[in-house]
């Protein structure tokens, strides 16, 4: 969601909102609040580009758990 749009609606009113209007398996899990999304030059969301980050931020989180799981043994 973009933070400009969201308008200081917060990511639980989201979901409840959507839980009252969406079948349940289309429901997110989670709501990130973005500044921008990436778009190509017709202005087209680019999806690949998303879900790239989304991987990145994972093994970036799971690099920090194993780092922190070694220090602590």
């Amino acid at each position: 969601v973009l933070k400009e749009d969201a308008k200081g609606i917060g990511s639980a009113e989201l979901i409840r909102w959507c839980r009252e209007r969406l079948a349940p398996y289309k429901v997110p899990q989670y709501i990130e609040f973005r500044d921008m999304l990436p778009k190509s030059k017709v202005g087209k969301l680019l999806r690949r580009e998303i879900r790239e980050e989304e991987r990145r931020k994972q093994e970036k989180e799971k690099r920090k758990v194993e780092s922190h799981e070694a220090s602590s043994s």
